[in-house]
């Protein structure tokens, strides 16, 4: 497709080369990370297409819904390209759009499908011809399916951030993986926060769940 093309334009991750080197012998790329996420959008997904199907079936027809379940598919999966930019931090920020090749790829899709199904010329791709307030509608749909995608990639380095930026003296109690400069934190992340000689460990459990029961946090928990 045009989105995957033109991720082979993408840039390379300033820390890409800090990264840990992939172990050969798990030829897997399904990580347990990769597979939740996985879990959770289709979760997502599934319960988004079937709310939409069933008022849009009762509302106006079944061929109405069946249309709209298939621009919630395509814009699903124009946005995970999007998501495909850095499966390990949010691309939510100032530089989502910073392909541009992928950008005008996303949107001039977005675009020829709209004027497809909301214009008279809808007729001749035997479609039904939808409202653009009911396309809008399942296209924040499709927004709120990515948001929540991108928020189960790690984000409390950016808490810890932000915190120093408020205040003098923080403290958090959080997984302990950046400490052995592992997890999916960034690795310069990582490794500022390792050589940064203001920042203290108080507390250290290897063992997560004596902090937190019930639970497996690998590499344990500090504060």
């Amino acid at each position: 497709s045009i989105p995957a093309i033109m991720l082979a334009f993408e840039k390379a991750d300033d820390d890409i080369m800090e990264d840990t080197p992939a172990n050969r012998s798990n030829s897997s790329f399904f990580t347990p990370f990769l597979i939740a996420k996985m879990l959770i959008s289709a979760i997502a997904k599934s319960i988004i297409m079937l709310i939409v199907y069933i008022y849009y079936a009762k509302t106006y027809d079944t061929a109405t819904a069946g249309s709209l379940l298939f621009i919630f598919l395509i814009g699903n999966e124009l946005l995970y390209s999007l998501s495909c930019r850095n499966l390990k931090k949010s691309v939510i920020n100032r530089h989502i759009f910073d392909n541009k090749r992928l950008t005008i790829g996303i949107f001039s899709i977005l675009i020829i499908q709209i004027i497809v199904l909301t214009t008279s010329i809808s007729k001749y791709f035997i479609v039904t011809n939808l409202s653009l307030k009911s396309v809008l509608f399942i296209i924040g749909a499709c927004l709120f399916n990515f948001i929540i995608g991108e928020l189960i990639k790690p984000i409390y380095n950016k808490f810890m951030d932000a915190s120093y930026e408020v205040a003098d003296k923080v403290e958090f109690i959080h997984p302990a993986r950046f400490l052995f400069n592992a997890g999916k934190t960034p690795k310069t992340w990582n490794n500022k926060m390792l050589n940064d000689r203001h920042f203290k460990i108080l507390k250290y459990w290897e063992d997560g769940k004596k902090v937190f029961e019930n639970t497996d946090i690998k590499a344990g928990v500090a504060v």
